[in-house]
C-alpha cells in the first residue's frame, strides 16, 4: 500500500462480500476509523491485536471480543487508507501540521459516519466490550 509511512486516517470494514479493490464509500459495515503518525505502523499493531500475539490496539481489543477466531475474520476485513500527504521530516513545522490534520480528519469521518448511520462505528464506541477485560469463569 502506497503511503503507508504517512500519517493519515484508515477504515476498517468487515464484509461478507468481497469489496477488494472497490472505491471508498460510506458503508455500515466500517466497523472502526483509525488515526496513525504512521499508518502502517498501526495497522500493524490492529493485525497482532486481533491475532492475539500483543495487546497494543484498543479497537482491535474490541474487534476481537467480537470476532475471536482471527482465521474467520481476516478474510472478511478490508482496510482503506486516506495518507494525508507524503512522510514529512521528523520533528518539523510539516510533520506536526500532517499529523494535526490527520486526526481532525479521523474526527470528520467518525462524525460523518454518526451523521449518515445514527450511531458511532462499532469499534470506535468506548462503551465496546474489550477482550482484554473479559472475565473468565472456571
Amino acid at each position: 500500500m502506497p503511503n503507508v509511512r504517512s500519517p493519515g486516517v484508515y477504515s476498517i470494514a468487515y464484509s461478507e462480500r468481497n469489496i477488494t479493490n472497490a472505491e471508498f464509500a460510506w458503508c455500515r459495515e466500517i466497523i472502526y476509523f483509525g488515526v496513525a503518525d504512521h499508518i502502517g505502523k498501526r495497522l500493524n499493531q490492529f493485525d497482532k491485536t486481533i491475532s492475539g500475539k500483543k495487546n497494543s490496539h484498543g479497537g482491535a481489543d474490541r474487534a476481537r471480543f467480537k470476532y475471536q477466531e482471527y482465521s474467520k475474520l481476516i478474510p472478511r476485513l478490508y482496510v482503506a487508507i486516506a495518507a494525508i500527504g507524503k512522510t514529512p521530516a521528523q520533528n518539523s513545522p510539516d510533520c506536526w501540521r500532517r499529523k494535526g490534520d490527520a486526526r481532525q480528519f479521523e474526527y470528520h469521518c467518525i462524525a460523518e459516519y454518526l451523521e449518515k448511520y445514527g450511531q458511532l462505528p462499532t469499534f470506535n464506541n468506548q462503551n465496546s466490550p474489550k477482550f482484554s477485560q473479559q472475565i473468565l469463569d472456571f
